[in-house]
């Protein structure tokens, strides 16, 4: 295992429909999911921030895969 620094802006083109869609979401007004919260004294854990949820799953929708299961025929 070998651990280095990487830009993580590199990893795919300035073009790419990706960061559309990361610009997009960023600009939501999201507030109203922060009722979402982990019960202290239960089992659980905080959730994940909603903006990266929808930008999956709009990537996602944007290819074509409407499924989690429908994911082994991705091509990015």
């Amino acid at each position: 295992m070998v651990m280095r620094a990487m830009d993580v802006e590199r990893l795919i083109e300035v073009d790419h429909p990706a960061r559309a869609i990361w610009e997009l979401v960023g600009r939501l007004d999201l507030s109203w999911f922060a009722a979402i919260a982990a019960v202290e004294g239960r089992a659980g854990r905080d959730h994940t921030y909603p903006q990266v949820l929808i930008r999956f799953w709009w990537y996602a929708y944007s290819r074509g895969i409407s499924s989690a299961r429908d994911g082994g025929s991705v091509r990015i």
